[in-house]
């Protein structure tokens, strides 16, 4: 699929397709919903708070929050891990975060001691000033690994020392944690004209040098989509696609309705394909 989003991306006019990327701060469009999250998650960091939680439905661009997020951090020299909670017990989860902070631990130290050096070295950090801040993502998957972050979280001693922050769906996180939040960031799908925006960006970033989406196709596709950035994309390199098959000067509402009915068809066929290995 690559090499045909590719021949499709130079049929257009582009250096690459801006539709076919996932985490990649290219292609970051800060819509005023982004934009209120990366705002108040800096302001967690600066002020050292203890847990940020971001949610958001499918595809509304939380990971990439985070991935944005990290970058501004670094760059003003805060010390930043980025973790999954996927699939992940206690210990493997406190494996990951020792390796993210760098300790120096052989493969078979025992789960209770890699436990004990992180909480040493993290309060070990109190005297620090750069931030540290624990980006977590994959919250719905997470599994017992949750209960490592819970660990951390409820020890006192580390207040102001390290900062969590939380990604995940609603109703992923259960209220005893929501609790200890101090601040909640929510993401919303984007307005039409953020979607027109979005596209947009996307295109002339790109490379685009001329009109490929006509206004009415992007109308379609926030309608269809719902504005929600993964299914644009799905929808727009699609569409992309068939232009190219086609031979189009510019895609039209019709061949934006079109690319949406394939991606439901292949997300469909991709279920019923995952019901059939399972």
């Amino acid at each position: 699929m690559d090499a045909v989003a590719d021949n499709a991306a130079h049929y257009w006019g582009l250096a690459v397709s801006p539709f076919s990327s996932l985490c990649d701060a290219r292609w970051f469009y800060q819509s005023a919903t982004h934009e209120e999250a990366v705002s108040r998650l800096m302001y967690t960091a600066d002020e050292r708070r203890r847990l940020a939680v971001l949610t958001g439905g499918r595809g509304l661009g939380k990971s990439l929050i985070l991935h944005v997020f990290g970058q501004s951090l670094a760059r003003i020299g805060a010390d930043v891990c980025h973790l999954s909670l996927a699939g992940r017990d206690r210990d493997e989860f406190a494996w990951q975060l020792a390796c993210e902070l760098k300790l120096a631990v052989a493969t078979n130290t025992p789960g209770r001691e890699l436990w004990a050096r992180i909480q040493d070295h993290l309060e070990g950090r109190r005297a620090i000033h750069a931030p540290l801040v624990l980006l977590c993502d994959d919250l719905g998957v997470a599994g017992a690994s949750l209960a490592g972050v819970e660990r951390l979280l409820r020890a006192e001693e580390l207040s102001r020392a390290v900062t969590f922050v939380l990604a995940g769906r609603p109703g992923d996180l259960h209220s005893s944690l929501l609790d200890l939040a101090d601040v909640r960031v929510t993401l919303e799908p984007l307005a039409l004209r953020e979607t027109h925006e979005y596209v947009q960006q996307l295109l002339s970033a790109a490379g685009a040098e001329r009109t490929i989406f006509q206004h009415e196709a992007l109308d379609e596709l926030h309608e269809l989509s719902g504005g929600v950035p993964r299914e644009i994309n799905r929808v727009a390199e699609l569409a992309l696609l068939a232009g190219c098959l086609e031979q189009l000067d510019s895609l039209s509402d019709q061949v934006v309705r079109a690319a949406a009915i394939e991606a439901r068809v292949e997300l469909a066929s991709r279920a019923s394909r995952y019901a059939a290995s399972a």
